[in-house]
């Protein structure tokens, strides 16, 4: 069996490239090997000026320019003339071996022939985590500059570069997956502008809770991420390691619209509460999304409240019951009254030992219970798939997650007339602004709500 071995520059449109062998052998992928420095363990770099593409062999300098690069060029030719001779022993060996002509064979023996220790082979199908890691690494050493200027990259942008990256890396690790250019579509990018968009608390592979991910805006999610996403996939394609040029299409634009996320007024969460006949796991759902709705906790919170975080406060001959707790995510101790009846019950009956439950079920579980409560008002909100926006229609019970309970929860207060610096001072939301985007108020309650403020003032 004969391989018909080519080399070819990887950059013939600069002034310096690589080189590298590529063998076209079916029924395997094309084999890529790139013409390593034996005594640096480096990729060879010559002038692109002297190769000849045609031959597929460096060509002696003859501007004088080139001429302190001609030990390169020997080289090159060199190791050209080695590696044919051993693609040619490596055959003859395999065929009297009964060896097949794997890729990952084919790699080994020329590594060893050639003397190159280590893994110093650029990966032929690099994932897109790889391939951005390399480039922010360029970014912070030097070697992968500006290529409308030559400067080095400012700290602010390699900083942005890494925090797209850390999501990138979030997005297919909580997935199970691993992202390379090719799969990226209209369908990979909704999922992952979803998954931007939303609040995620991110676990470790034991199912212990990592942090907690922030939702981040339509703005935010368009300015950076989506642009440096854009920028890395064209320097991939440049590169020829991508031939993906989705980046193009229309619907890879900035998301039109914030994620849609509903609140469950008082009297919704009291039909959860009333409901009945449940198995086990659904009782411990109901109850612990109810702790939620009632705290204002996040899941990573109000899942692991433990019979130490209730205190009691005498003030002014009053006793009253709080939870003191440090949340997952900002490490802050909020104290938070325990104001609904609904909650004192919940606790009592557990006797202030609450069970546990994984986010998982309760997710799966609460819409199930929900729609047995008869939360089953169409809600219409328009999404983005594909660059095409859609009108959604979708009952109330589907939209429900662990995250609507602490919505739901800051929600309600903000109804009952408490004020917005009070309610942040429970949610840990920074700043009035950041809590304000978090209520969620239809125009049912706001209407409620009005009518009853301005029959209160009338009154007096």
């Amino acid at each position: 069996m004969a391989l018909n071995c080519k080399f070819y520059l990887k950059y013939p449109k600069k002034d310096f490239s690589c080189i590298f062998l590529w063998i076209n052998h079916k029924p395997y992928k094309p084999f890529k090997y790139y013409l390593i420095a034996p005594h640096v363990e480096k990729a060879i770099s010559i002038p692109t000026k002297c190769w000849d593409n045609k031959n597929q062999k460096p060509i002696k300098p003859s501007q004088q320019k080139y001429k302190i690069y001609t030990a390169d060029i020997e080289l090159t030719e060199n190791i050209i003339g080695k590696i044919k001779s051993n693609i040619k022993h490596i055959i003859t060996n395999a065929s009297l071996n009964g060896i097949e002509l794997t890729n990952e064979y084919l790699r080994k023996e020329l590594d060893k022939r050639l003397e190159i220790k280590g893994k110093i082979q650029e990966d032929e199908n690099p994932s897109l985590i790889s391939y951005y890691q390399k480039k922010i690494e360029g970014m912070q050493d030097g070697s992968f500059v500006q290529p409308k200027n030559g400067k080095k990259y400012e700290q602010g942008t390699i900083s942005s570069h890494t925090t797209c990256l850390k999501c990138l890396q979030e997005f297919d690790r909580i997935n199970k997956r691993t992202t390379y250019f090719a799969d990226i579509d209209n369908i990979w990018y909704d999922e992952y502008v979803k998954f931007l968009l939303e609040e995620q608390e991110i676990f470790d592979d034991k199912g212990k809770l990592d942090y907690v991910k922030e939702p981040l805006g339509a703005n935010t999610i368009g300015s950076k991420h989506i642009k440096n996403l854009k920028f890395i996939m064209k320097r991939a394609l440049k590169e020829g390691v991508s031939n993906s040029t989705e980046y193009d299409k229309d619907y890879f634009v900035r998301p039109r619209e914030d994620s849609f996320a509903i609140a469950l007024n008082e009297n919704e969460l009291n039909k959860i509460y009333e409901t009945k006949t449940l198995n086990n796991k659904e009782e411990v759902t109901k109850d612990l999304f109810l702790v939620g709705a009632y705290t204002c906790l996040r899941y990573s919170d109000f899942s692991t409240i433990k019979p130490n975080n209730f205190k009691t406060i005498i003030r002014d001959g009053e006793i009253i019951e709080v939870i003191e707790k440090a949340t997952h995510k900002t490490k802050d101790r909020p104290v938070i009254p325990i104001l609904w009846d609904e909650l004192k019950e919940i606790l009592q009956k557990y006797n202030y030992n609450l069970p546990y439950i994984n986010s998982a079920d309760l997710n799966e579980n609460i819409k199930n219970i929900a729609q047995r409560a008869s939360i089953s008002k169409i809600e219409e909100f328009h999404r983005t798939k594909g660059g095409i926006t859609e009108l959604i229609q979708e009952p109330r019970y589907n939209l429900i997650s662990s995250h609507t309970a602490r919505r739901s929860g800051a929600t309600n207060l903000i109804l009952r007339g408490y004020t917005y610096d009070e309610v942040r001072k429970i949610t840990g939301h920074s700043s009035n602004d950041m809590l304000k985007n978090y209520i969620k108020i239809d125009s049912e309650d706001n209407a409620v709500s009005m009518a009853k403020n301005f029959n209160k003032d009338k009154k007096k």
